[in-house]
């Protein structure tokens, strides 16, 4: 990993702690990528997420502050009963949380710290339900909070760093409710903030968690949304945005005054690599850190978050679908915690691309107890798959209703789901097969049930016959034959290229990453490029923007 760098997560000396409309997608690592997840690692996640998160990075410590101990700034004090409250709310345990926060405001009527936590909780609230009335019943706390810190002492780096945070939080939000307009001005805010906050104290190693990510989001913008990053008055790029989480993570490996940012920053990395960076080397890094890491399993059994974190590594990268699953079957949540119902969608879908054939209760849970908005549609479509691989096809046309009827389609999942429904075509259940297997990492069988369906490439059905090339080039990619993969990937253009269908253009996405790997700049340029003016409409936002990484990843 060639900045300065990641790669010391495997060093021997570290094993032993060890935004046409801006859309959620184009916001990158969605939510969780702005997540305060204390110790979260995911994905999902994350992650993010990101995230987000999304939705997720620090290297060296200046060495002036490298003296200082951060623990109280007149009226800031990151106390040992804050960073129990703090800890509370990554495990969505609120209820504790509250207690400690109104026995710290009790006690210490001076300490501005209990109000950015109030924030988190807030914000979390928010982010993992996806309630609207409940965004619309909190959002005039910002306000509140805003007039505190400004009121209070100036003289703090976590003066700038608690208005940054609050903006930055509000900004997600808001962005999950297609408040745009407010959500760019809030970013512009904290990014400023933040900005100046590095000046005046650059070696404040909590600004940097914010900072990284930012600057990694923003590298990561295709060129048509560059106006957004005009907006914000913003600059960055992926690995700079690596570069400051990794100062964060190796700081708090080494200092136990930040010791409670480990798995955040951790996150924020995995999140990153995984969704911007496409370098698997690192996530496996980070993977082989994870499991090293005696607290970060501690808190992947307390924390539903953290949970997901963990178990996201494993899956997103088709690392280890088995392992993620049984991560996040084994937890036990909390019952008087916060409901992170996302995890339920993300255990189901897991399940799915093994054929589990109880994919679909987790689906049903998710659905049940939901109050958001987005993924109803695509988990009513992956209900509708669980039909088709049972042989029912009355319960997937059944499913397919409700996707029309029920959700938004807001995310790209929910659109390509709405996609399906609106065409009326019942997928080919070998296709299907070899799609989701491929997609838990399953790569013999799947290649096993594309087999199966070889006389479909007979010309009559281009959807199918554009499908079948298409996964036939992604199964080779991942097991190494590249050669295969590039002629498959070929076909798929060449024949897909005029199609609004997504396989074309991710084609080309893959293309750009074997020429990079392959180090042959002029061949991954072109094709990262014609991933980002293919004229498919699904996924079109997040291939655009992971094509657009690739181009940055080689101006420099």
């Amino acid at each position: 990993m060639n900045i300065a760098d990641v790669s010391w997560l495997i060093q021997p000396c570290l094993k032993k702690p060890q935004i046409n409309k801006i859309t959620k997608e184009d916001c990158i690592l969605p939510v969780l990528v702005m997540l305060k997840l204390r110790q979260m690692v995911k994905c999902s996640l994350f992650f993010i997420q990101f995230v987000l998160k999304n939705k997720f990075i620090y290297l060296i410590i200046p060495a002036l502050f490298s003296m200082l101990q951060i623990k109280s700034y007149a009226s800031y004090d990151f106390n040992t009963s804050c960073k129990e409250a703090y800890n509370a709310i990554i495990d969505l345990n609120f209820i504790k949380a509250k207690n400690l926060i109104q026995k710290e405001k009790n006690t210490n009527k001076e300490n501005l710290i209990p109000y950015y936590l109030d924030n988190m909780i807030d914000f979390l609230s928010i982010a993992c339900s996806e309630d609207k009335v409940l965004f619309n019943t909190l959002k005039s706390n910002k306000d509140k909070r805003i007039t505190l810190f400004e009121e209070g002492a100036h003289a703090s780096p976590y003066y700038r760093y608690c208005l940054a945070e609050v903006y930055l939080q509000w900004a997600v939000a808001r962005i999950i409710f297609d408040e745009y307009v407010t959500a760019a001005y809030e970013i512009n805010k904290a990014y400023r903030l933040l900005t100046k906050n590095k000046e005046e104290y650059p070696g404040f190693i909590p600004n940097l968690k914010s900072l990284g990510v930012l600057h990694a989001v923003i590298g990561s913008i295709p060129d048509n949304y560059k106006w957004i990053a005009g907006i914000i008055g913003a600059q960055g790029s992926i690995n700079e945005g690596l570069n400051e989480l990794s100062i964060v993570l190796k700081a708090s490996l080494k200092n136990k005054e930040y010791e409670h940012l480990t798995a955040e920053a951790l996150y924020y990395i995995a999140s990153i690599c995984i969704n911007l960076k496409n370098d698997r080397s690192d996530v496996v890094s980070i993977i082989n850190f994870v499991e090293s890491n005696d607290n970060i399993k501690q808190l992947s059994e307390s924390s539903a978050l953290v949970n997901f974190g963990v178990a996201n590594l494993y899956i997103r990268t088709k690392y280890n679908n088995n392992k993620g699953i049984e991560i996040l079957e084994t937890f036990k949540p909390c019952t008087h915690c916060f409901t992170f119902n996302y995890r339920y969608y993300a255990l189901g879908l897991s399940k799915l691309t093994r054929l589990d054939t109880d994919a679909e209760d987790y689906f049903h849970i998710f659905l049940k107890d939901n109050k958001g908005i987005n993924f109803i549609k695509s988990a009513y479509q992956k209900l509708a798959w669980q039909c088709i691989l049972n042989g029912d096809t009355v319960g997937y046309l059944s499913n397919m209703q409700k996707i029309k009827t029920t959700g938004f389609a807001y995310t790209e999942d929910d659109k390509q789901a709405l996609t399906e429904a609106e065409t009326g075509v019942i997928p080919n259940i070998q296709l299907l097969k070899a799609r989701l297997l491929f997609d838990g990492g399953y790569y013999r069988k799947a290649l096993n049930a594309l087999d199966s369906a070889g006389h479909i490439v007979n010309g009559t059905n281009k959807q199918l016959e554009l499908e079948y090339l298409y996964r036939k080039a992604r199964i080779h990619h991942e097991n190494g034959d590249t050669s295969l993969a590039v002629t498959h990937y070929l076909k798929t253009i060449e024949k897909g290229k005029n199609e609004t269908y997504y396989y074309a253009a991710n084609a080309s996405l893959q293309l750009g990453y074997i020429y990079e790997a392959r180090k042959d700049t002029t061949m991954a340029i072109k094709h990262y490029n014609n991933a980002i003016q293919m004229k498919n409409t699904d996924y079109r936002y997040s291939i655009s923007q992971k094509a657009k990484a690739g181009l940055n990843r080689l101006e420099k």
